[in-house]
């Protein structure tokens, strides 16, 4: 078995160790909205967290298997990156040209992350 994959291991079970009300808001919550970016890009707002998922995908996903598994140190590129995008969604309901859709979104993607914020404070 390589390295890698052990890693993969490792860290699929220190998820599987968080409590499940965690587990279900990763996946559920601050993934599925996340996510859904990457079928709102015809939007700005959807344009963006797209790019900011990106980021934190890139960023995290090495951090986890180095580290084989979650640590507090997740946190860090979610402040960096969640912020600005919150600022942006809460620019973006009040953004005439915005859509009734792209506001809902916006709506939803600054619950979401900045409960993330406040869970990562």
């Amino acid at each position: 078995m390589s390295a890698l994959w052990r890693r993969f291991i490792a860290s699929n079970q220190s998820f599987m160790r968080l409590p499940l009300w965690v587990r279900v808001w990763i996946l559920g919550g601050l993934g599925l909205v996340n996510a859904a970016a990457l079928l709102l890009t015809h939007w700005p707002t959807g344009y963006w967290a797209s790019w900011a998922l990106a980021a934190i995908i890139a960023i995290n996903l090495p951090m986890v298997l180095i580290q084989q598994g979650y640590g507090r140190a997740l946190a860090i590129p979610h402040l960096l990156v969640w912020i600005p995008l919150c600022a942006y969604a809460a620019l973006r309901l009040t953004a005439t040209e915005a859509s009734d859709g792209e506001r809902l979104y916006a709506a939803l993607l600054l619950a979401v992350n900045g409960t993330s914020i406040a869970f990562d404070l």
